[in-house]
Protein backbone atom coordinates (compact mmCIF):
# COMPACT_ATOMS: atom_id res chain seq x y z
CA UNK A 1 0.00 0.00 0.00
CA UNK A 2 2.81 2.45 0.84
CA UNK A 3 4.48 1.80 -2.55
CA UNK A 4 1.20 2.32 -4.39
CA UNK A 5 0.48 5.53 -2.53
CA UNK A 6 4.00 6.86 -3.18
CA UNK A 7 3.56 6.24 -6.91
CA UNK A 8 0.14 7.89 -6.77
CA UNK A 9 1.49 10.91 -4.87
CA UNK A 10 4.59 11.35 -7.05
CA UNK A 11 2.64 11.31 -10.31
CA UNK A 12 0.01 13.74 -9.01
CA UNK A 13 2.60 16.13 -7.59
CA UNK A 14 4.26 16.38 -11.01
CA UNK A 15 0.96 17.56 -12.44
CA UNK A 16 0.55 20.10 -9.64
CA UNK A 17 4.05 21.46 -10.24
CA UNK A 18 3.21 21.95 -13.91
CA UNK A 19 0.01 23.78 -12.97
CA UNK A 20 1.83 26.03 -10.52
CA UNK A 21 4.42 26.99 -13.10
CA UNK A 22 1.77 27.70 -15.72
CA UNK A 23 -0.04 30.00 -13.27
CA UNK A 24 3.17 31.70 -12.06
CA UNK A 25 2.54 30.43 -8.52
CA UNK A 26 5.04 29.32 -5.89
CA UNK A 27 2.82 27.06 -3.82
CA UNK A 28 -0.58 25.56 -3.23
CA UNK A 29 -2.10 25.08 0.21
CA UNK A 30 -4.78 22.41 0.68
CA UNK A 31 -6.63 22.29 4.01
CA UNK A 32 -8.44 19.25 5.36
CA UNK A 33 -11.22 21.50 6.70
CA UNK A 34 -12.88 21.93 10.05
CA UNK A 35 -16.19 20.90 11.56
CA UNK A 36 -18.95 23.35 12.38
CA UNK A 37 -21.15 22.83 15.47
CA UNK A 38 -24.86 22.30 15.22
CA UNK A 39 -26.95 25.45 15.49
CA UNK A 40 -26.82 26.83 19.06
CA UNK A 41 -24.80 23.82 20.19
CA UNK A 42 -21.25 22.84 21.10
CA UNK A 43 -21.52 19.43 19.39
CA UNK A 44 -20.62 18.92 15.72
CA UNK A 45 -21.69 16.42 13.07
CA UNK A 46 -19.16 13.74 12.08
CA UNK A 47 -16.24 15.39 10.30
CA UNK A 48 -15.51 14.63 6.65
CA UNK A 49 -12.18 15.73 5.19
CA UNK A 50 -11.87 17.84 2.06
CA UNK A 51 -11.59 15.12 -0.62
CA UNK A 52 -8.86 17.04 -2.45
CA UNK A 53 -6.78 16.90 0.73
CA UNK A 54 -7.20 13.12 0.98
CA UNK A 55 -6.20 12.85 -2.68
CA UNK A 56 -2.69 13.94 -1.73
CA UNK A 57 -2.46 12.92 1.91
CA UNK A 58 -3.46 10.09 4.25
CA UNK A 59 -3.74 12.19 7.42
CA UNK A 60 -7.29 12.23 8.75
CA UNK A 61 -8.71 14.94 10.96
CA UNK A 62 -9.41 18.65 11.12
CA UNK A 63 -7.25 21.67 10.32
CA UNK A 64 -4.34 19.82 8.70
CA UNK A 65 -2.67 21.79 5.91
CA UNK A 66 -0.72 20.37 2.99
CA UNK A 67 1.76 22.80 1.41
CA UNK A 68 2.87 21.91 -2.11
CA UNK A 69 5.64 24.20 -3.34
CA UNK A 70 7.93 24.15 -6.34
CA UNK A 71 11.36 22.54 -5.88
CA UNK A 72 10.74 21.17 -2.40
CA UNK A 73 9.32 18.16 -0.58
CA UNK A 74 5.63 18.66 0.27
CA UNK A 75 5.15 19.91 3.81
CA UNK A 76 2.37 18.44 5.92
CA UNK A 77 1.38 20.84 8.68
CA UNK A 78 -0.39 18.63 11.22
CA UNK A 79 -2.78 20.23 13.65
CA UNK A 80 -1.88 19.10 17.17
CA UNK A 81 -3.74 21.35 19.59
CA UNK A 82 -3.06 21.41 23.32
CA UNK A 83 -6.12 19.30 24.06
CA UNK A 84 -6.68 16.83 26.89
CA UNK A 85 -10.23 16.07 25.77
CA UNK A 86 -9.28 14.00 22.72
CA UNK A 87 -6.65 11.46 21.75
CA UNK A 88 -3.79 12.97 19.74
CA UNK A 89 -2.23 11.04 16.86
CA UNK A 90 1.48 10.16 16.88
CA UNK A 91 2.02 10.96 13.21
CA UNK A 92 5.72 10.14 13.13
CA UNK A 93 4.98 6.43 13.63
CA UNK A 94 2.97 6.15 10.40
CA UNK A 95 4.83 4.54 7.50
CA UNK A 96 3.73 7.17 4.95
CA UNK A 97 4.95 10.16 6.98
CA UNK A 98 8.40 9.92 5.32
CA UNK A 99 6.83 11.18 2.09
CA UNK A 100 6.42 14.63 3.61
CA UNK A 101 8.26 17.07 5.75
CA UNK A 102 6.15 16.88 8.89
CA UNK A 103 5.57 20.01 10.93
CA UNK A 104 3.10 20.44 13.78
CA UNK A 105 1.18 23.53 14.80
CA UNK A 106 -1.55 24.28 17.32
CA UNK A 107 -2.92 27.69 16.34
CA UNK A 108 -4.41 28.33 12.86
CA UNK A 109 -4.29 32.12 13.33
CA UNK A 110 -0.58 32.06 14.08
CA UNK A 111 0.08 29.59 11.27
CA UNK A 112 -1.41 31.84 8.61
CA UNK A 113 0.18 34.94 10.13
CA UNK A 114 3.61 33.37 9.49
CA UNK A 115 2.84 31.42 6.30
CA UNK A 116 4.37 32.16 2.91
CA UNK A 117 1.31 33.43 1.12
CA UNK A 118 2.80 35.52 -1.68
CA UNK A 119 2.17 33.89 -5.09
CA UNK A 120 0.16 31.12 -3.40
CA UNK A 121 -3.37 29.81 -3.67
CA UNK A 122 -5.58 28.03 -1.14
CA UNK A 123 -8.01 25.13 -1.59
CA UNK A 124 -10.11 24.94 1.54
CA UNK A 125 -13.73 24.68 2.70
CA UNK A 126 -12.94 27.61 5.03
CA UNK A 127 -10.27 29.78 3.33
CA UNK A 128 -10.92 33.01 5.25
CA UNK A 129 -7.75 32.94 7.40
CA UNK A 130 -5.53 32.17 4.41
CA UNK A 131 -7.14 34.88 2.30
CA UNK A 132 -6.78 37.45 5.06
CA UNK A 133 -3.07 36.54 5.25
CA UNK A 134 -2.59 37.28 1.55
CA UNK A 135 -3.18 33.94 -0.22
CA UNK A 136 -5.41 33.83 -3.28
CA UNK A 137 -8.44 31.62 -3.66
CA UNK A 138 -7.88 28.67 -5.96
CA UNK A 139 -8.34 29.66 -9.59
CA UNK A 140 -11.10 27.99 -11.58
CA UNK A 141 -8.48 26.72 -14.04
CA UNK A 142 -6.57 24.77 -11.37
CA UNK A 143 -9.84 23.61 -9.81
CA UNK A 144 -11.01 22.20 -13.15
CA UNK A 145 -7.66 20.48 -13.68
CA UNK A 146 -7.81 18.92 -10.19
CA UNK A 147 -11.34 17.66 -10.75
CA UNK A 148 -10.33 16.16 -14.10
CA UNK A 149 -7.27 14.57 -12.52
CA UNK A 150 -9.48 12.72 -10.04
CA UNK A 151 -11.62 11.04 -12.70
CA UNK A 152 -9.23 8.27 -13.78
CA UNK A 153 -8.08 6.27 -10.79
CA UNK A 154 -4.48 5.31 -9.99
CA UNK A 155 -3.61 1.74 -8.91
CA UNK A 156 -3.51 3.03 -5.32
CA UNK A 157 -7.05 4.40 -5.62
CA UNK A 158 -8.34 1.20 -7.21
CA UNK A 159 -6.78 -0.78 -4.36
CA UNK A 160 -8.57 1.41 -1.81
CA UNK A 161 -11.92 1.00 -3.59
CA UNK A 162 -11.36 -2.76 -3.71
CA UNK A 163 -10.76 -2.82 0.04
CA UNK A 164 -13.85 -0.69 0.58
CA UNK A 165 -15.83 -3.26 -1.43
CA UNK A 166 -14.38 -6.13 0.56
CA UNK A 167 -15.39 -4.69 3.93
CA UNK A 168 -18.81 -3.63 2.65
CA UNK A 169 -19.40 -7.14 1.30
CA UNK A 170 -18.98 -8.59 4.79
CA UNK A 171 -21.73 -6.27 5.98
CA UNK A 172 -23.97 -7.13 3.04
CA UNK A 173 -23.67 -10.86 3.71
CA UNK A 174 -24.54 -10.37 7.36
CA UNK A 175 -27.49 -8.16 6.44
CA UNK A 176 -28.75 -10.74 3.94
CA UNK A 177 -28.64 -13.49 6.56
CA UNK A 178 -30.50 -11.31 9.06
CA UNK A 179 -33.26 -10.60 6.54
CA UNK A 180 -33.83 -14.29 5.88
CA UNK A 181 -33.98 -14.85 9.65
CA UNK A 182 -36.81 -12.33 9.88
CA UNK A 183 -34.88 -9.47 11.50
CA UNK A 184 -36.06 -5.85 11.63
CA UNK A 185 -34.46 -2.97 9.73
CA UNK A 186 -32.86 -1.80 12.97
CA UNK A 187 -31.30 -5.19 13.70
CA UNK A 188 -30.15 -5.59 10.09
CA UNK A 189 -28.35 -2.24 10.33
CA UNK A 190 -26.58 -3.32 13.53
CA UNK A 191 -25.52 -6.58 11.84
CA UNK A 192 -24.18 -4.64 8.84
CA UNK A 193 -22.10 -2.33 11.00
CA UNK A 194 -20.76 -5.16 13.13
CA UNK A 195 -19.74 -7.36 10.22
CA UNK A 196 -18.15 -4.50 8.25
CA UNK A 197 -16.35 -3.25 11.38
CA UNK A 198 -17.41 0.39 11.27
CA UNK A 199 -19.37 2.96 13.22
CA UNK A 200 -22.40 4.56 11.61
CA UNK A 201 -20.55 7.89 11.48
CA UNK A 202 -17.87 6.26 9.30
CA UNK A 203 -20.27 5.18 6.55
CA UNK A 204 -19.70 6.86 3.18
CA UNK A 205 -23.43 7.69 3.03
CA UNK A 206 -26.57 7.03 5.01
CA UNK A 207 -27.29 3.34 4.53
CA UNK A 208 -30.62 2.33 3.06
CA UNK A 209 -32.04 -0.68 4.92
CA UNK A 210 -35.56 -1.01 3.55
CA UNK A 211 -38.09 -3.79 4.09
CA UNK A 212 -41.19 -4.17 1.94
CA UNK A 213 -42.85 -0.89 0.86
CA UNK A 214 -39.92 1.15 2.25
CA UNK A 215 -37.87 -0.06 -0.73
CA UNK A 216 -39.95 2.34 -2.87
CA UNK A 217 -38.39 5.33 -1.05
CA UNK A 218 -35.21 5.93 -3.00
CA UNK A 219 -33.22 7.40 -0.09
CA UNK A 220 -35.12 5.76 2.75
CA UNK A 221 -33.55 7.02 5.98
CA UNK A 222 -35.37 5.35 8.88
CA UNK A 223 -35.08 2.03 10.72
CA UNK A 224 -38.17 0.28 12.06
CA UNK A 225 -38.43 -2.53 14.59
CA UNK A 226 -40.98 -4.49 12.53
CA UNK A 227 -39.85 -7.99 11.61
CA UNK A 228 -40.43 -10.66 8.95
CA UNK A 229 -40.31 -8.61 5.76
CA UNK A 230 -41.09 -10.17 2.41
CA UNK A 231 -38.64 -8.02 0.42
CA UNK A 232 -35.40 -6.30 1.39
CA UNK A 233 -33.42 -3.57 -0.40
CA UNK A 234 -30.01 -2.65 0.99
CA UNK A 235 -27.81 0.15 -0.35
CA UNK A 236 -24.72 0.50 1.82
CA UNK A 237 -20.97 0.94 1.55
CA UNK A 238 -17.66 1.46 3.33
CA UNK A 239 -14.87 4.07 3.33
CA UNK A 240 -11.25 2.94 3.17
CA UNK A 241 -8.70 5.76 3.45
CA UNK A 242 -11.43 8.06 2.24
CA UNK A 243 -12.37 5.97 -0.82
CA UNK A 244 -15.92 4.72 -1.03
CA UNK A 245 -17.79 1.64 -2.09
CA UNK A 246 -21.46 1.85 -3.07
CA UNK A 247 -23.34 -1.44 -3.30
CA UNK A 248 -27.03 -2.32 -3.58
CA UNK A 249 -28.82 -5.67 -3.44
CA UNK A 250 -32.45 -6.76 -3.25
CA UNK A 251 -33.66 -10.02 -1.69
CA UNK A 252 -37.03 -11.71 -1.26
CA UNK A 253 -38.57 -14.49 0.78
CA UNK A 254 -39.79 -17.58 -1.05
CA UNK A 255 -43.35 -16.61 -0.10
CA UNK A 256 -43.09 -13.30 -2.01
CA UNK A 257 -45.28 -12.61 -5.05
CA UNK A 258 -43.97 -14.69 -7.99
CA UNK A 259 -44.01 -11.74 -10.39
CA UNK A 260 -42.03 -9.61 -7.93
CA UNK A 261 -39.46 -12.41 -7.73
CA UNK A 262 -39.26 -12.51 -11.52
CA UNK A 263 -38.78 -8.74 -11.62
CA UNK A 264 -35.92 -9.00 -9.10
CA UNK A 265 -34.19 -11.64 -11.17
CA UNK A 266 -34.71 -9.67 -14.38
CA UNK A 267 -33.26 -6.45 -12.93
CA UNK A 268 -30.26 -8.45 -11.72
CA UNK A 269 -29.76 -9.88 -15.21
CA UNK A 270 -30.10 -6.40 -16.73
CA UNK A 271 -27.46 -5.02 -14.39
CA UNK A 272 -25.06 -7.75 -15.49
CA UNK A 273 -25.63 -6.85 -19.14
CA UNK A 274 -25.16 -3.13 -18.50
CA UNK A 275 -21.86 -3.27 -16.62
CA UNK A 276 -20.40 -5.64 -19.20
CA UNK A 277 -21.17 -3.06 -21.89
CA UNK A 278 -18.92 -0.38 -20.34
CA UNK A 279 -16.01 0.42 -22.62
CA UNK A 280 -13.43 3.17 -22.90
CA UNK A 281 -15.08 5.81 -25.07
CA UNK A 282 -18.65 4.74 -24.28
CA UNK A 283 -21.12 7.56 -23.83
CA UNK A 284 -22.55 7.12 -20.36
CA UNK A 285 -25.88 8.50 -21.56
CA UNK A 286 -26.09 5.51 -23.93
CA UNK A 287 -25.73 3.16 -20.93
CA UNK A 288 -28.58 5.08 -19.30
CA UNK A 289 -30.81 4.64 -22.32
CA UNK A 290 -30.01 0.92 -22.49
CA UNK A 291 -31.01 0.67 -18.82
CA UNK A 292 -34.23 2.58 -19.50
CA UNK A 293 -35.10 0.28 -22.38
CA UNK A 294 -34.24 -2.76 -20.26
CA UNK A 295 -36.59 -1.64 -17.48
CA UNK A 296 -39.27 -0.96 -20.09
CA UNK A 297 -38.94 -4.53 -21.38
CA UNK A 298 -39.18 -5.94 -17.84
CA UNK A 299 -42.38 -3.97 -17.25
CA UNK A 300 -43.88 -5.32 -20.49
CA UNK A 301 -42.71 -8.91 -19.97
CA UNK A 302 -44.05 -8.99 -16.39
CA UNK A 303 -47.39 -7.62 -17.65
CA UNK A 304 -47.22 -4.59 -15.39
CA UNK A 305 -47.85 -2.75 -18.66
CA UNK A 306 -50.72 -3.67 -20.97
CA UNK A 307 -49.04 -2.53 -24.16
CA UNK A 308 -46.24 -3.44 -26.53
CA UNK A 309 -42.59 -2.59 -25.91
CA UNK A 310 -42.61 0.01 -28.68
CA UNK A 311 -45.73 1.69 -27.30
CA UNK A 312 -44.26 1.78 -23.80
CA UNK A 313 -40.96 3.17 -25.05
CA UNK A 314 -42.64 5.86 -27.12
CA UNK A 315 -44.68 6.97 -24.08
CA UNK A 316 -41.54 6.85 -21.84
CA UNK A 317 -43.65 5.12 -19.17
CA UNK A 318 -40.62 3.58 -17.48
CA UNK A 319 -39.68 6.99 -16.01
CA UNK A 320 -42.47 6.46 -13.46
CA UNK A 321 -40.91 3.17 -12.36
CA UNK A 322 -37.23 4.07 -12.82
CA UNK A 323 -36.73 7.74 -11.91
CA UNK A 324 -32.97 7.84 -11.24
CA UNK A 325 -29.70 7.58 -13.14
CA UNK A 326 -27.97 4.33 -14.02
CA UNK A 327 -24.93 5.24 -11.92
CA UNK A 328 -22.17 7.72 -11.21
CA UNK A 329 -18.47 8.14 -10.69
CA UNK A 330 -17.02 6.72 -7.48
CA UNK A 331 -13.91 7.61 -5.52
CA UNK A 332 -13.22 9.95 -2.61
CA UNK A 333 -16.86 10.94 -2.88
CA UNK A 334 -19.76 8.56 -3.39
CA UNK A 335 -20.96 10.77 -6.22
CA UNK A 336 -17.47 11.59 -7.38
CA UNK A 337 -16.69 14.96 -8.84
CA UNK A 338 -16.44 15.69 -12.58
CA UNK A 339 -19.26 13.55 -13.93
CA UNK A 340 -20.46 16.32 -16.22
CA UNK A 341 -17.02 17.71 -17.07
CA UNK A 342 -15.97 17.17 -20.69
CA UNK A 343 -12.37 18.39 -20.61
CA UNK A 344 -9.57 19.46 -18.22
CA UNK A 345 -10.54 23.06 -18.98
CA UNK A 346 -13.90 22.58 -17.28
CA UNK A 347 -16.27 22.46 -20.26
CA UNK A 348 -19.58 21.04 -19.03
CA UNK A 349 -22.06 18.83 -20.83
CA UNK A 350 -25.63 19.94 -21.25
CA UNK A 351 -28.19 18.11 -19.14
CA UNK A 352 -29.85 15.12 -20.78
CA UNK A 353 -33.52 16.05 -21.22
CA UNK A 354 -34.59 12.43 -21.41
CA UNK A 355 -32.69 11.50 -18.24
CA UNK A 356 -32.51 14.63 -16.06
CA UNK A 357 -31.21 12.77 -12.99
CA UNK A 358 -28.14 11.32 -14.72
CA UNK A 359 -24.98 12.38 -12.85
CA UNK A 360 -22.45 11.36 -15.53
CA UNK A 361 -22.76 12.94 -18.98
CA UNK A 362 -19.29 12.42 -20.44
CA UNK A 363 -17.60 9.55 -22.21
CA UNK A 364 -16.03 6.79 -20.17
CA UNK A 365 -12.25 7.03 -19.71
CA UNK A 366 -9.68 4.37 -18.99
CA UNK A 367 -9.39 3.69 -15.24
CA UNK A 368 -12.74 5.29 -14.42
CA UNK A 369 -14.57 3.67 -11.53
CA UNK A 370 -18.32 3.91 -12.05
CA UNK A 371 -21.40 2.41 -10.48
CA UNK A 372 -24.12 0.64 -12.44
CA UNK A 373 -27.49 0.57 -10.65
CA UNK A 374 -30.70 -0.09 -12.56
CA UNK A 375 -33.86 -0.12 -10.48
CA UNK A 376 -37.60 -0.68 -10.72
CA UNK A 377 -39.94 0.72 -8.05
CA UNK A 378 -43.61 1.10 -7.20
CA UNK A 379 -43.51 4.63 -5.78
CA UNK A 380 -46.95 5.85 -4.64
CA UNK A 381 -46.33 9.49 -5.61
CA UNK A 382 -45.25 8.57 -9.16
CA UNK A 383 -48.03 6.01 -9.51
CA UNK A 384 -50.49 8.78 -8.69
CA UNK A 385 -48.95 10.93 -11.42
CA UNK A 386 -49.18 8.00 -13.81
CA UNK A 387 -52.82 7.45 -12.92
CA UNK A 388 -53.53 11.11 -13.63
CA UNK A 389 -51.99 10.89 -17.10
CA UNK A 390 -54.85 10.42 -19.64
CA UNK A 391 -52.52 8.83 -22.19
CA UNK A 392 -50.67 6.42 -19.89
CA UNK A 393 -53.36 5.50 -17.36
CA UNK A 394 -54.94 2.82 -19.53
CA UNK A 395 -51.60 1.19 -20.34
CA UNK A 396 -51.11 0.03 -16.73
CA UNK A 397 -52.24 -3.25 -15.19
CA UNK A 398 -53.48 -1.57 -12.03
CA UNK A 399 -54.66 -4.72 -10.20
CA UNK A 400 -51.15 -6.22 -10.55
CA UNK A 401 -49.49 -2.94 -9.58
CA UNK A 402 -51.59 -2.85 -6.43
CA UNK A 403 -50.43 -6.38 -5.58
CA UNK A 404 -46.78 -5.46 -6.08
CA UNK A 405 -46.75 -2.11 -4.24
CA UNK A 406 -46.22 -3.75 -0.86
CA UNK A 407 -42.81 -5.07 -2.03
CA UNK A 408 -41.52 -1.56 -2.73
CA UNK A 409 -38.97 -2.05 -5.47
CA UNK A 410 -35.65 -3.44 -6.68
CA UNK A 411 -32.16 -1.98 -7.04
CA UNK A 412 -28.93 -3.80 -7.95
CA UNK A 413 -25.64 -1.90 -7.91
CA UNK A 414 -21.97 -2.79 -8.46
CA UNK A 415 -18.75 -0.78 -8.64
CA UNK A 416 -16.97 -1.13 -11.99
CA UNK A 417 -13.39 -0.36 -13.06
CA UNK A 418 -13.04 0.37 -16.78
CA UNK A 419 -9.77 -0.82 -18.35
CA UNK A 420 -8.45 -1.00 -21.92
CA UNK A 421 -9.22 -4.73 -21.87
CA UNK A 422 -12.79 -4.18 -20.69
CA UNK A 423 -14.79 -3.65 -17.50
CA UNK A 424 -13.83 -5.26 -14.18
CA UNK A 425 -16.59 -5.75 -11.62
CA UNK A 426 -14.90 -4.92 -8.31
CA UNK A 427 -17.95 -5.74 -6.22
CA UNK A 428 -18.55 -9.21 -7.63
CA UNK A 429 -15.07 -10.25 -6.54
CA UNK A 430 -16.54 -10.35 -3.04
CA UNK A 431 -20.34 -10.41 -3.31
CA UNK A 432 -22.59 -12.17 -5.81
Amino acid sequence: MKKLFKEHLDSRLLKIYTLLESENLDRLYIESGKSEPYFFDDQSPPFRENPHFLYFCLAQGENHILEIALNQKPILHLYNPKDFWHQQEDWQDLDWSVLYEIQSYDNPNLFWKNAKTQHSQILSPHPQLALSAGAQNLSSRIMNQLNWMRLSKSPYEVDCIQKANYWASLGHLAAQNCFFEGASEFDIMLAYLGASRQRESQLPYNSIIALDQHAAILHYQNLTQERNGQSFLIDSGFRFRGYCSDISRTYFQESAHPIYKDICNSVTALEQTLWRSLRVGSAYSDIQEHAFQGITKILVDSEVLKCSFSEALEARIAKYFYPHGVGHGLGLQVHDIGGKQLSPDGDLAQNDELHPFLRTLRRVQENDVLTIEPGLYFIPLLLEELHDSPHCRNLINWPLVNELKSFGGVRIEDDILVTKEGPVNITREYLN
